[in-house]
Parts: structure tokens; C-alpha cells; sequence
């Protein structure tokens, strides 16, 4: 078989699927008018679809409204038979199509991708002020843990409205959040960094709004700690409901938190609680950030947001001091923490990076101005030849 006898099977084979749909779409039509769902004690239609065919409510209702348009668009329906678009395009271009534009509209979405074809229909086409109410009545946040308790799933749904806000809110952030080695991922697939990045973005907006609350009692962040296992780096705090903390989140949480000490005896009943204070005071967080240009020291970041100043030599082993703190971004902060990197500091504030295996880090270095004008003249020249 030849390229040209392969393409032309291609077609034929979409002609006969899409002539198979076209039989499925009369089905539902010849159901619906017989008020099927019925028989099986079903009062939505759409709801009996759904089940029957096997898909989503949104897709049965898609299917409905084509199947019903095609008794009314004979050159929409003759195109859909010859092969000429696919049944993803003919059921958006039915929901707006009319006896009378649908050949302009057709000949206009056989130039435009699905997804175009699905704007224009939802620009054209009146939310139903039933759906309005129904997207508010459902709005919902879940969350759970795994049961190892390690990752906490979040799952909702939200109106249209509050839904752009916080989308618009989180890939802000996150286009002003560093990336840290740690979180490269593949190169041919950006959604995996940038998916990354949104999850940081979310949390932060949390902790800002913590650190912000009027209440901060109720908005604390309470966990059980031994010292021995700060000092150790080995076992887990536990928050408040059980939850444990492994050691590099707690040490993390401890460079830059609000201390409060809760005394335990052997038996591990309280005997006392201190009061709540920060662990790094402001001004000598005010010292730190002025010292370190209000920017993060990992090499090439320079992000000024949401600094967090880290002790280089954990707390309570180091000291809380100039010489022992250096500003980090959220990103560059658990690439220290949660992925074993080290940092040192020198006496002259020269800020040294080492890989988890010691290996010191030794950045990608900045093109040189003749290295920029060579490629510019290489550039020039192609382009002339």
C-alpha cells in the first residue's frame, strides 16, 4: 500500500466511524422523543444517557443538542457523512448553527481548529442562568490524605468568576517563583514544571494569609516536637490531629517560624507551654534581607518575593545570627531542606553552593559580550546567504 492508498483509507475509515455516529445520534433522538429514559424510572434524560452511553453528563448533553441540530442542517449533516469533520467539531459547530448560515459556518470551520470552533460557540451562545445557579450551589473544596500521610489531595469546583480569580492569582505567583534544579523535570514537557510551580504558588498564598491573620492564636500551625529529633535530623513532629512531619520539613518550618515551647515529661504529659515568639527577630531579619540585597543568593536568582531567611546550620544546632542566616526563596529554601543540598557561607558573605553529594555548584556562567556579537555576526550572515 502506497502513502496516497494509506491517507485515503484514513478518510474512508472516518467516513464509516462518522457515518456510525451519525446512526447513534438518530438513536438518541428516536429515545428521547419516546421518553425512554422513563421505562427505567429515570425523571433526567440527560442523567439516562449518561448511563446508557457511558458518558459524562456534559457529554450526553453535548450529544443531545447535535443529535436533535443534524435533523435540521442537511450540509453540516453531509459533510459529517463524507468525513469532512470530525464529530468533536460537528457537535460545537451544531450548537450555534442555523438553516440559514450553517454553509458560511461550515465552510468557515473547516479552517478552524475544534477548540475555535468551541469559542465562537461560547460566545455566541447564552449561559443558562440555571447553570449560573447550579455552579454556585456546588461549590466545593475537599481535601484528604494518603495514608502514609505524606501528600495531602485537593479536589473542587467552583463558579466561573471565582474560578478565574484564583487561576489568575496562582499562575501570577507562579510566573514570579524561581526554579530550582531540584525541579527541572523534562525539558520537552514544561506542564510538569510549571504544575510544580502552581502547587508552591497555592501554598504560599496559604502561609501568606496565615502570617497576615488577625488572630493569631487560631492561625498558628501547632506541632509536638522532640528536640532529639530535631538535633538528630531523624524521626517526625506531629501537627496537631496526628499528622506527622517528617525532620527536612520540620527543620525548614523551624529556620523562620513562630516558636512556641511545649514542655513534656517522661510520661509524655505537658508541663508547661512558653510563649509564642519568633524564632528569627525582626530586626535581625531586617539585617539579614539588607545584607543580602533583598534578593535570594542562589546563584542566578535574585527573587525578591517571599524571602525566607535559613539557618545554614539548623536550628537549634546553630546559632539564630548574622553569620549563621542567608536569605532563600520558597523554591531555593527546600532545595536545602527536602533535597539534601548545602550552602556555606564565608566570612567576606561569599555564599558557596554544594549538590548533595558535596559536588560544589558551579552555575551555567552569563555569555560574554564578544560571544553575544559572534552569534549576532553568525546570525547576519545566514540570513544574507
Amino acid at each position: 500500500m502506497t502513502t496516497t492508498e494509506a491517507i485515503a483509507s484514513l478518510h474512508r475509515t472516518m467516513a464509516a466511524t462518522n457515518a456510525e455516529q451519525r446512526a447513534l445520534f438518530r438513536a438518541i433522538v428516536d429515545c428521547c422523543d419516546r421518553r425512554a429514559h422513563l421505562e427505567d424510572d429515570t425523571r433526567d434524560v440527560i442523567a439516562w444517557l449518561s448511563v446508557k452511553l457511558d458518558v459524562s453528563h456534559w457529554k450526553a448533553r453535548r450529544f443531545a443538542t447535535c443529535a436533535y441540530a443534524l435533523e435540521r442542517l442537511p450540509v453540516i449533516e453531509q459533510a459529517f457523512l463524507e468525513g469532512a469533520i470530525s464529530v468533536d467539531k460537528v457537535v460545537e459547530l451544531t450548537r450555534f448553527a442555523t438553516p440559514e448560515d450553517e454553509r458560511s459556518l461550515l465552510t468557515w470551520a473547516l479552517h478552524r481548529s475544534t477548540k475555535a470552533v468551541r469559542d465562537r460557540a461560547d460566545q455566541v451562545l447564552k449561559i443558562d442562568d440555571g447553570d449560573v445557579v447550579r455552579a454556585e450551589r456546588e461549590r466545593s473544596l475537599e481535601w484528604w490524605w494518603d495514608e502514609d500521610r505524606t501528600r495531602l489531595h485537593l479536589e473542587g469546583t467552583l463558579p466561573a468568576l471565582e474560578g478565574a480569580k484564583i487561576a489568575t492569582a496562582i499562575d501570577r505567583l507562579a510566573d514570579r517563583m524561581a526554579v530550582s534544579p531540584a525541579d527541572d523535570g523534562d525539558p520537552s514537557d514544561p506542564a510538569t514544571t510549571i504544575a510544580a510551580r502552581r502547587a508552591d504558588a497555592l501554598a504560599l498564598m496559604a502561609s501568606q494569609a496565615i502570617s497576615n491573620d488577625a488572630d493569631p492564636d487560631r492561625a498558628t500551625v501547632v506541632m509536638h516536637v522532640n528536640l532529639d529529633d530535631v538535633l538528630d535530623s531523624d524521626g517526625n513532629a506531629v501537627l496537631d490531629g496526628g499528622r506527622p512531619i517528617p525532620a527536612p520539613l520540620l527543620q525548614r518550618m523551624l529556620c523562620d517560624s513562630r516558636i512556641q515551647p511545649v514542655l513534656h515529661n517522661k510520661d509524655a504529659g505537658v508541663t508547661g507551654i512558653g510563649f509564642t515568639s519568633p524564632n528569627i527577630p525582626r530586626w535581625l531579619r531586617r539585617q539579614v534581607t539588607h545584607r543580602d540585597g533583598h534578593r535570594c543568593r542562589f546563584p542566578g536568582c535574585g527573587a525578591r518575593a517571599f524571602l525566607q531567611p535559613h539557618h545554614i546550620v539548623h536550628w537549634p544546632l546553630g546559632p539564630t545570627e548574622m553569620g549563621n542566616l542567608v536569605c532563600l526563596c520558597p523554591a531555593h529554601h527546600k532545595l536545602v531542606h527536602e533535597h539534601g543540598w548545602h550552602v556555606k557561607l564565608s566570612d567576606e558573605g561569599t555564599v558557596y553552593w554544594f549538590r548533595p553529594d558535596w559536588t560544589p555548584y558551579q552555575p551555567r556562567p552569563a555569555p560574554s559580550v564578544l560571544d553575544l556579537e559572534r552569534d549576532r555576526t553568525e546570525n547576519d550572515e545566514g540570513a544574507l546567504a
